[in-house]
């Protein structure tokens, strides 16, 4: 079970337990709760994730490295269907 699945567990809305474990730079559990705990009556933890997320989606496709229809992509890296490995080219 992950950090994110035991915190959402413990009843934490899933974006503030996304806010901790990236502001904890996903260092553990209990890096993610001290976080939790010191910001749990600050309201603008949910207000600053809802801002992050409009500014994400702005983003176009060129910016995030998608194709445009009709071009052609090339590939980075090979998977094994064996092991599960990746291959870099």
């Amino acid at each position: 079970m992950s950090d994110r699945d035991v915190l959402l567990d413990m009843g934490f809305t899933p974006t503030r337990v996304d806010l901790a474990l990236r502001a904890s730079g996903n260092s553990g559990l209990q890096s993610a709760l001290d976080w939790l705990e010191a910001h749990a009556d600050d309201p603008s933890v949910e207000e600053q994730a809802g801002k992050e997320a409009k500014d994400g989606e702005a983003e176009t496709a060129e910016d995030a490295g998608e194709l445009k229809e009709g071009e052609e992509g090339t590939a980075q890296s090979l998977l094994c269907t064996d092991c599960g490995r990746r291959f870099r080219d």
